[in-house]
This record gives C-alpha cells, structure tokens and sequence, in this order.
C-alpha cells in the first residue's frame, strides 16, 4: 500500500467531524511471521492549532503521542504496551488557510506490534499553545502468521484520491464522506505466495441506530472493522477479478454513493479462489455526512423536503405546520 502524504495539507469537501482531530490505522504484513506492521494516521484541522508568525510564514508545531494497551474482555485498557511520540511542524503563508476547518495536516507514522485485540489512544500536543487533543479507539491487529495461507489481505483504506493511473493515495482518516461525493473507494494490499487469479466479492451494508457517528467509547467492545454490529437489511453483493503475482499487490474497491443516504456504513471484502473458497476478508465502518442544502434549493418548501434523509416524519410535520414560511424557515 503506498500513502501519498506529502502535501503538508489537503482541502476536503466534507463538513469537520466533531472530534479535534481523526485517527485511523492499517495492519499490513511484515518480515517477521510474529508481527504486524501498523500505519497510524492523524488528521487535524488547521484551525485547532496555534500558528505563530515566523520569517514571513505562519508555524504551528505539534507532537503526536501514539500508546497502546492489552484490554480485558469488556475493551478496557489494562497495560500498555507500547508508545512512541513524534513531532510535526506545520508552515503556512496565507494566514486564512491557518483559520480553516476545512484544510488538514496529516501524519503518519508506524509501529510493529503483536497480533490482537487492543486499545489505542493517540495525542496531540500543541507546542505553541499548550492545548491537549485525546482519541480513544479499538485496536484489532490483524496476524499474518499462518503459513500454509497462500492469499492475505490487509486492513481496508478509504481514500480520497485514488486514481488507476496512479500508485500513491491520500488516506481519508476520518472514514467520512459528504453526500456530494459520487463514490467511495477502498484500497487494500493483497499477498500472495505464488501468481492466481482471485474474486474480489464485497457489500455494503447500513448499521443500525446510524443517523449519528458512533462514539469510540461505544464501540470499545466491538470489533473495530465493524464484523459483529448490527447492520440494517440484507446484503447485495458484487464481485470483480484480481490477478495476483508473487508478493505484495494492490486491491481497490468503489462503491457508489448515490442510492445511500446518510449514516453508517459497514464494507465487507472477500478474496476467494477460483473454487469459490475464501481465502481472507476484511470489513471497515464508515459515515456518510449530510452536506445541507444544494445549492439550487430556492424555497423553505424545498428545503424542508430535503430533511427526510436525516429527520423524522414527526419532525418535519412540526416544521411544515407553522402558520408562515418565516417560522418555517425558524425551525428548520
């Protein structure tokens, strides 16, 4: 899996998710049968720094604390394990860009760890600021060490910015999309041990309670790849060929977003033979996020129509009932 992080900040269309800052990770495979190598990243808003005018340019400068924890059978944390810190400086010329909730700095760093279940916690530090920036979250690393399995497959990345013609992405982090966004597309490393030819079979499938994100709290005691959530109807699955070589290949997968309306979402992703058989899956939550109004949405009545994607029908009667389109237009 190659990660294009070489921008210092990336513009997305999406609204800023209510966490300070967003983390996610991806388990691939090592040299070593005993260990996982884990991506961590973090997303932050270039609003929730400090920046400091320097030399004619703007500098905000944070460090990113990773720790990680064994967990008892109910998700809490009982040891740690491992932590390691990192710092990041971040250089800005227009000043607006340092205001924005809509420019990010990312990071990434990694770490090789133990196969399992565990909690990870991630903090940011700002150095210019002295604020404190904590994420909480379920840390299932995946293993690698079964040695007569001739396919395995990493986490699944949402990205941003795939394109076919090109080998590097950005990783969304957040794992949230606005409804204007026509697809989603994940990305996930294969390994192989010798050349075949393989059926990439995945779902989506909404989770139920999803008009709201989940809280990492809530989801300590589930599996973080989202495998045993309640999920909403039954699944339609597709499938498309893979052609594998000998090593590490890359996998994408697009799911188009235009007949799924806001809430949380659960992919699945199989890697089977030519006999059918499953060699490996991974599954991954995401958040479809409602972007407001269009645009071309001239009238209150219009606009109230809209909400049927994220109310409820009691909710948007109460709105439609007031006497004028001012105090509809107030309760919208």
């Amino acid at each position: 899996m190659f990660v294009l992080l070489a921008l210092v900040f990336v513009v997305t269309s999406t609204a800023q998710s209510v966490p300070e800052f967003d983390v996610d990770y991806v388990s691939t495979r090592t040299s070593r049968t005993d260990r996982t190598k884990v991506d961590f990243f973090t997303k932050i808003a270039l609003n929730q720094l400090k920046f400091l005018s320097r030399s004619g340019q703007f500098v905000a400068q944070y460090e990113v604390t990773t720790e990680v924890f064994e967990t008892n059978s109910k998700g809490q944390a009982i040891r740690k394990v491992l932590s390691n810190n990192w710092d990041r400086i971040v250089q800005i010329k227009n000043y607006a860009e340092t205001q924005s909730d809509q420019i990010f700095d990312l990071t990434t760093n990694s770490l090789e760890l133990s196969p399992g279940s565990m909690m990870g916690q991630v903090t940011i530090e700002d150095k210019n600021s002295g604020k404190t920036f904590v994420r909480e979250f379920a840390l299932l690393v995946r293993g690698f060490s079964a040695e007569n399995k001739p396919i395995t497959m990493s986490d699944l990345s949402l990205v941003d910015d795939y394109s076919p013609s090109r080998t590097n992405f950005t990783p969304n982090v957040s794992n949230t999309l606005g409804s204007d966004r026509s697809e989603a597309v994940f990305n996930f490393d294969v390994f192989a041990k010798e050349a075949i030819s393989l059926t990439v079979s995945y779902s989506v499938q909404q989770l139920k309670n999803s008009a709201r994100r989940p809280s990492v709290r809530n989801l300590l005691n589930f599996r973080p790849d989202g495998s045993n959530l309640e999920t909403v109807g039954v699944a339609n699955w597709n499938s498309k060929p893979l052609r594998v070589k000998p090593g590490e290949n890359s996998g994408v997968v697009s799911i188009p977003l235009k007949d799924l309306k806001a809430g949380a979402y659960q992919i699945n992703v199989l890697l089977k033979g030519e006999k059918g058989e499953t060699y490996d899956a991974a599954a991954k939550v995401f958040h479809i996020q409602w972007m407001g109004l269009d645009q071309q949405l001239n009238d209150i009545d219009r606009a109230i129509s809209q909400l049927r994607y994220i109310a409820k029908e009691n909710e948007i009667s109460q709105i439609r009932n007031q006497s004028t389109s001012a105090k509809r237009a107030d309760m919208f």
